[in-house]
């Protein structure tokens, strides 16, 4: 598990914003991180546990433990463990098992911003917009320092940049236990 340290800033908030994981600090623009990419999210004391196929990250918050809890409570529902209750895990359930019947993933794309920019990895480097910014060797040297990278002029903790590869190397989901999950939310949402 890797954990990213980060310093005290005077105007900042974090949290859920719909099926975004929303980091706001001082000066800083946002980072915004799709949470149904996340397999789980849990909250342990004032760090979010941000799991994916495997990899998992303790992100630590400086809002404290409540905060932690009441954002991993309400990014949960988007998570691809979760049972499907929301109309938007649905569609994006159906999505995704449209990507598997065709043999693709994700592949990580439109998970992870800063700012209005989308960060994504090629398969030596990592990108903020159109921008090359360092290569997936130096952030991977980065996050396991708990260092941050300079993104387009912008300070983002690496570690959070390493789930965005953990999701494009996602092997390609069971599309029968997909099927199912899908299935289970069509049977109690036409109950109601």
């Amino acid at each position: 598990m890797i954990s990213s340290p980060v310093t005290t800033m005077e105007e900042m908030f974090e949290r859920a914003e719909g099926h975004w994981l929303v980091l706001k600090y001082d000066g800083v623009p946002g980072v915004r991180l799709d949470a149904r990419v996340l397999d789980r999210i849990l909250a342990h004391d004032d760090n979010l546990v941000l799991s994916i196929d495997g990899f998992v990250l303790e992100l630590p918050l400086l809002s404290g433990p409540t905060a932690a809890r009441n954002i991993a409570q309400d990014l949960a529902l988007f998570t691809r463990t979760a049972p499907i209750t929301r109309v938007e895990a649905y569609d994006d359930a159906k999505r995704r098992l449209e990507l598997t019947r065709r043999g693709r993933t994700e592949n990580g794309a439109l998970v992870l911003f800063v700012g209005d920019k989308d960060v994504y990895a090629s398969a030596d480097w990592i990108y903020i917009g159109d921008v090359r910014v360092c290569s997936i060797e130096e952030l991977i040297d980065r996050a396991e320092q708990g260092k941050a990278i300079q993104m387009g002029g912008h300070v983002v903790r690496a570690a959070i940049v390493l789930l965005l590869l953990a999701a494009k190397r996602r092997a390609i989901e069971d599309p029968a236990v997909l099927s199912r999950r899908i299935r289970e939310y069509e049977r109690s949402a036409s109950r109601e």
